[in-house]
């Protein structure tokens, strides 16, 4: 049971870590579009500001810590 649960982690962290990438970049150009200005920023700048955006990094931590977890989880013998 714990290996299949530790197999459900590390798919649902995999899928998680592409879904907080697109996640993030789509709040950071939906903020710059709600400018009175407009957004005048390239696509370059708004990765940029991915990469430097902590809760990137967080969410980002989360996800590789679920996968670490599935992975142990996978690795337990059964009893």
């Amino acid at each position: 049971m714990k290996q299949r649960f530790g197999a459900f982690l590390m798919v649902f962290g995999a899928v998680l870590i592409p879904l907080i990438a697109y996640g993030t970049y789509w709040l950071i150009a939906m903020g710059c579009g709600m400018n009175t200005t407009g957004c005048s920023q390239t696509t370059g700048a708004m990765i940029m500001i991915v990469f430097i955006f902590w809760p990137f990094w967080v969410l980002l931590f989360i996800a590789l810590s679920i996968i670490w977890i599935g992975w142990r989880l996978s690795r337990v013998q059964s009893a």
